[in-house]
């Protein structure tokens, strides 16, 4: 079995949004969650995989 994700994403916004494009995340949208403030959603593909066997666990 396969374990891990080919993307992930963080919900963040500010100062902070620029730091994560500078280190190579993309913007996938912008959510409203209140009067005149958003969240920007950003996403970056990972090679974080892992093969799962059964006698890893325990």
């Amino acid at each position: 079995m396969r374990l891990g994700a080919a993307r992930i994403y963080v919900a963040t916004g500010g100062d902070a949004v620029t730091f994560y494009q500078a280190c190579g995340w993309e913007v996938d949208e912008i959510v409203p969650i209140g009067p005149g403030e958003h969240a920007t959603v950003l996403s970056k593909v990972t090679l974080f995989t892992r093969e799962w066997r059964s006698h890893d666990a325990g």
